[in-house]
């Protein structure tokens, strides 16, 4: 998968959104993990904890240290950045395929067009 970054504050920052950043996004707002699946984010506090976890995690990979807390971000995040963030948010954590279209969940066969071979 490649990097994906957002810029906020004026830096360039790493988004990763994989099970390290989903164990923080829980651990920040304070819920067991299985229920992580449950909180919105279309909320605007789930958003912001879910993006600064996000960038926690790219910018460890990076090498670097990510300090900020969920307040900070919300303080110079800006609309544009949030759009960045969910299409990595959906890339990553809800996953597409080639086309943009969700993939299919492990195990399932993606569906053949009409008329191709072996339907």
């Amino acid at each position: 998968m490649e990097k994906r970054f957002v810029n906020i504050g004026g830096q360039k920052l790493r988004v990763e959104v994989n099970w390290n950043a989903v164990e923080e996004f829980a651990r920040l707002k304070g819920v067991p993990i299985y229920d992580v699946l449950s909180l919105d984010l279309r909320d605007g506090d789930n958003l912001k904890v879910m993006m600064t976890a996000a960038i926690k995690e790219g910018e460890r990979l990076e090498g670097r240290e990510f300090t900020k807390t969920p307040v900070e971000v919300g303080e110079i995040v800006t609309i544009s950045a949030i759009k960045v963030f969910l299409d990595v948010y959906q890339d990553h954590f809800v996953g597409t395929n080639a086309e943009g279209a969700a993939a299919p969940a492990d195990g399932e066969d993606a569906k053949k067009k009409p008329g191709a071979t072996g339907s």
